[in-house]
């Protein structure tokens, strides 16, 4: 399953682990609080090995947090003290505010002391992340352990849910390890970046660094954000221009890989995105607005705003394509008619008066944030 695994994470950084599925991140991940034990070589936490410890006084140091948050029936405050039965009122709502669930716990008729439902069912998907984080910081944890966290929340949910995380490790300085495959908002804030393939490590270092090892390998590409694709994009389109004009054979059939001249040069986030391209721009206006960089640059952006417009706007599409192909034929196999439902009789409607009908054979996408009453809907059919 792993196979000559080196890692060492020091006091404060954030290191993102990246794989395809299978890879053996979380199997790597679970031996660091000994949810199972290596067959061979060495785990340290705090110089000593895992295996010295006694595991309450190691789980006492760690925190973990899986992609799947699990509640129990009882009140907000009572899973937050699932992280530390002895914590006070005072600690609890520290906790909840570090893990910036404070916000809507208050927005609760009875705050702290409202009622979960089993497995935290009346609560979104986010919400019910931020609880399972609050628990977790109540230990006040010297190692953060995070396993696929955003895989079950919608991208706004997740991208909150990634700034709380930057904030405890800028602010508290609590050392984080996180396996990841929804990486836009993670690897930006990362200290170092860590690559895997078939329970081996095919890459790890500084954030740079590890990017520009992982462009020279085609397979890692779908990994990485949306600055760094443009970057290898231009980057590709630049060296195809030059074989073609060379007419170079070895490198009209290169392969997917880049390479990064300056690691500094390399856009990580939105933001450096934006300048790489503002700045190729600027080059191609200073040479005459003609040349070949700005032909890319220009192809580049307009890819970049198709592929966000059509992502942005993905429902509304499929639902055009899926009326216009089933208008007038097909029987209905699911009707809803004034559908209601809330969680207790007092309280607030979850899914209101919602009516809809589904023909055989049609496949309907149902979008909305965390909360929004989706799985709920799901789960009354």
């Amino acid at each position: 399953m792993l196979s000559g695994i080196d890692l060492k994470a020091e006091k404060g950084q954030m290191i993102a682990i990246l794989g395809s599925t299978g890879c053996g991140k979380t199997s790597l991940v679970n031996l660091i609080p000994r949810f199972y034990d290596a067959t061979e070589g060495d785990v340290l936490v705090d110089g000593v090995n895992v295996k010295d410890y006694d595991v309450d006084t190691l789980r006492s140091k760690i925190g973990v947090v899986l992609q799947k948050s699990e509640l129990f029936s009882g009140t907000v405050a009572e899973n937050i003290r699932w992280g530390c039965e002895t914590a006070t009122d005072e600690e609890v709502k520290t906790a909840a505010e570090i893990a910036q669930a404070e916000e809507f716990i208050s927005s609760f008729n009875d705050g702290y002391d409202t009622m979960i439902s089993e497995k935290g069912a009346s609560l979104s998907g986010g919400q019910k992340q931020m609880v399972n984080l609050a628990s977790v910081m109540a230990m006040n944890p010297k190692l953060l352990i995070l396993d696929e966290p955003t895989s079950q929340l919608d991208p706004i949910a997740a991208e909150e849910f990634v700034a709380c995380l930057t904030r405890i490790n800028r602010e508290l300085g609590t050392t984080i390890i996180m396996t990841e495959h929804r990486l836009e908002e993670v690897l930006p804030v990362c200290t170092k970046v860590m690559a895997m393939e078939d329970g081996q490590v095919t890459a790890f270092g500084p954030l740079r660094e590890c990017m520009a090892e992982l462009c020279t390998d085609g397979r890692y590409m779908g990994f990485m954000t949306a600055a760094t694709r443009v970057y290898a994009g231009v980057s590709k389109d630049k060296k195809k221009y030059h074989a073609d004009m060379t007419h170079n054979e070895d490198e009209i059939h290169a392969n997917e890989s880049v390479a990064v001249d300056n690691i500094y040069s390399l856009p990580v986030s939105v933001g450096e995105g934006r300048s790489y391209l503002a700045e190729l721009l600027k080059n191609a206006t200073l040479t005459g607005g003609s040349s070949h960089e700005s032909e890319l640059c220009d192809k580049t952006i307009e890819e970049e705003k198709t592929f966000i417009n059509i992502d942005k706007n993905k429902m509304t599409v499929d639902e055009k394509i899926v009326s216009d192909k089933h208008v007038s034929t097909g029987n209905d196999i699911l009707v809803c008619k004034s559908l209601c439902y809330a969680y207790d009789k007092a309280g607030d409607d979850i899914v209101n008066k919602l009516t809809l009908s589904v023909r055989e054979g049609e496949i309907l996408s149902i979008s909305g944030g965390n909360g929004s009453g989706k799985t709920t809907f799901l789960k009354l059919i």
